[in-house]
């Protein structure tokens, strides 16, 4: 058993980042979309680098290729 969501956010975050070389998404917009919009939906203090705030980060390689396996 994992904790939900936290177990595909490595497939997640890819598939975002087909849809950003793919479809023309901006890069932008799928970074809002899961970082400072659930934050609002939730009212959390999270999801931004405002200074005062935590920092919760995650490094990526957007280059960095994968294949999912069982």
């Amino acid at each position: 058993d994992t904790v939900p969501g936290l177990s595909s956010i490595d497939t997640y975050f890819a598939l975002g980042l087909d849809l950003v070389e793919k479809q023309g998404l901006p890069l932008s917009n799928l970074i809002k979309a899961i970082t400072m919009n659930p934050a609002k939906i939730f009212n959390l203090p999270t999801g931004n680098l405002s200074i005062g705030t935590k920092a919760n980060l995650c490094v990526i390689d957007p280059n960095s290729r994968f294949h999912v396996t069982e």
